[in-house]
């Protein structure tokens, strides 16, 4: 078991540390673009082509927005590796939720930015921090999979929960802010339902 501890803290860290800094980009001074952002036109960086009111919402936004899509398109392809790896019945059903779930999660995403008047454009696979995750996990089986999978999704919900929240009470895109208290309870059932198999799989 220390083996699957270490192989999992490993992989959270990762997780961990990529969605720290996310939120941290949410701070209204933060002005570091965004990666495959269209080239600044002004004081802002990583805005839509069509201004909003100030530098700040046009920058943030984008951000999260990209924050999102990232974390939805690793849930995706996480979902699908725990259906061809575990053979837990739970943790397989588990993984085809993510799928179709988050796939949702990213059209409401594209519906809510053009609502929002931001561009609609948004990374179809994961930031490097969540693909050295999926990296690792593709690198286990058994009950090692099991274990760091279920780990990854309870610390990944948990930083999104964070998230979404903080952005639904004061994200400065409006379309943005639904978007974010629409999505908040399914990542806190998705949330409650990876604790629930931690507790059956003895996740400490």
């Amino acid at each position: 078991m220390k083996h699957v501890s270490a192989i999992t803290a490993a992989i959270v860290f990762g997780i961990s540390s990529a969605a720290m800094a996310q939120q941290q980009q949410l701070m209204p001074d933060s002005q570091s673009p965004m990666p495959n952002a269209p080239p600044p036109s002004g004081p802002a960086q990583g805005g839509p082509k069509e201004p909003l009111e100030n530098s700040t919402a046009t920058s943030i936004p984008s951000k999260f927005a990209h924050q999102v899509a990232a974390s939805d398109a690793f849930e995706v392809q996480a979902g699908k590796l725990a259906q061809q790896k575990s053979k837990n019945d739970q943790i397989r059903a588990f993984g085809a939720m993510m799928v179709t779930d988050h796939t949702a999660s990213t059209n409401q995403l594209f519906d809510a930015m053009a609502a929002g008047k931001l561009e609609p454009s948004l990374p179809s696979m994961p930031d490097e921090q969540h693909r050295k995750a999926f990296h690792k996990l593709k690198g286990l089986s058994g009950e090692n999979f099991d274990q760091a999978y279920v780990r990854t999704q309870i610390q990944g919900h948990q930083m999104m929960e964070k998230l979404l929240q903080a952005y639904s009470q004061t994200g400065s895109n409006t379309a943005l802010r639904a978007f974010a208290a629409k999505a908040l309870p399914t990542v806190q059932m998705h949330l409650q339902k990876a604790q629930q198999i931690g507790q059956q799989i003895h996740i400490s």
